[in-house]
């Protein structure tokens, strides 16, 4: 349980220093940067929320203060609000030999709703990348963005229990990743 609890909160802080990276770059406000893009504005309820995923792994737990190196894994959420306004993020995270390196994207824009087919249209696409070792190298920049990204979502239960969404790119459901409520 405690390395759940572990697992769980590196996800979340990986997550939360990616978003205060991007937010620090954001000037306008989310009407300002959509412009005429589809949105539904009366998004049900069992889809709004932040969604989270996460795979984490601990190789080395120091005991005599409770940290961890060698860490890695990735992180992605999905937030998808009332009035049709999603934000998602995907994190890859690896702490190895010293060196910290986090690569990830942050999109911001509208979607609809469809039954259970989300369609998301960026207003904001971001690359960034960081590392401890060679700050020269990191990066934050725009990237393409998406104009009609077609998503799947089921609610459901995962194999221990939780409820969350499951979420494809696949019409038919295959190979869905499980998101949970955080």
């Amino acid at each position: 349980m405690k390395h759940y609890i572990k697992a769980t909160l590196l996800t979340f802080l990986s997550i939360f220093m990616m978003l205060c990276l991007t937010a620090a770059s954001c000037n306008k406000t989310d009407m300002d940067e959509i412009g005429d893009t589809p949105r539904t504005t009366n998004v049900p309820d069992k889809l709004v929320a932040t969604w989270y995923y996460g795979n984490p792994s601990f190789t080395e737990n120091h005991y005599t203060d409770g940290t961890w190196s060698n860490v890695v894994g990735n992180a992605m959420f999905f937030k998808f609000s009332k009035d049709g306004f999603f934000e998602t993020a995907y994190q890859n995270y690896v702490d190895a030999s010293g060196c910290k390196l986090i690569s990830g994207t942050y999109r911001k824009g509208t979607f609809t709703v469809a039954g259970n087919k989300l369609t998301l249209y960026d207003a904001k696409a971001k690359s960034l990348s960081m590392n401890s070792c060679q700050p020269s190298n990191d990066l934050d920049v725009d990237m393409p963005k998406e104009n009609g990204e077609v998503i799947y979502a089921q609610r459901g239960v995962d194999a221990w229990g939780y409820e969350g969404i499951y979420m494809t790119h696949n019409a038919d459901g295959s190979n869905p990743t499980f998101f949970q409520k955080r």
